[in-house]
């Protein structure tokens, strides 16, 4: 199935600001880390137990800190209005944060993020994530109850990053796919994918 995406933005900030974005997320990661396992959450034997679980947090708090400097920096600009400015909620707290991540101009976005490249362990292979996904079981949660979903596709390594906006009563019609657990996912269209795509096209 593919995604009906709303908007996409590419991620453009000076190489400073990616350092620290990435230095910050790791810190916010491993605090995830420590306080989830303190609260018994996350933790091995748990549903949402990952064995990864150190990449999926550093992804995810790189995600919210880059839709965050993005926005904050739509504002800096003028295409965001004063009065409309963002509000950031928490990503780390003492307990699980439920809510939404963010809210701007009148709307809920939960900020979903995950590496814009994977690489077979095999053959070492890199190939792009050209697909979006959603837990079921998140997507269900009413007390995270969005307007849209804004999945970040990052690469920590060359500083890039792109943000496709989704609206969230779509994806309810997505596959439905079984991994650790159920989830929805769909694929990002074939002229919003990245840029490098679009290169080796014209070659």
């Amino acid at each position: 199935m593919i995604a009906e995406i709303k908007k996409k933005y590419k991620v453009n900030f000076p190489d400073y600001v990616w350092k620290s974005l990435i230095e910050k997320a790791r810190q916010e990661a491993r605090l995830r880390m420590t306080l989830n396992a303190e609260n018994g959450s996350y933790v091995k034997g748990t549903e949402g137990y990952r064995e990864n679980d150190e990449e999926i947090q550093f992804y995810g708090c790189l995600g919210e800190l880059i839709h965050m400097f993005h926005y904050n920096q739509m504002v800096e600009q003028g295409i965001i209005k004063e009065e409309h400015k963002p509000i950031f909620y928490p990503a780390v707290d003492t307990q699980p944060v439920n809510g939404v991540d963010a809210l701007i101009n009148h709307t809920k976005r939960d900020v979903k993020c995950n590496n814009k490249y994977w690489t077979s362990s095999d053959t070492g292979f890199k190939g792009r994530q050209k697909k979006i996904q959603v837990n079921c079981k998140s997507h269900q949660n009413i007390s995270k109850t969005a307007d849209e979903y804004h999945f970040v596709k990052a690469d920590a390594t060359a500083y890039e990053a792109d943000i496709y906006v989704v609206p969230t009563k779509q994806v309810g019609n997505w596959e439905k796919k079984i991994g650790h657990t159920p989830y929805y996912e769909a694929e990002i269209p074939e002229g919003l994918l990245y840029d490098e795509d679009k290169e080796n096209k014209e070659k």
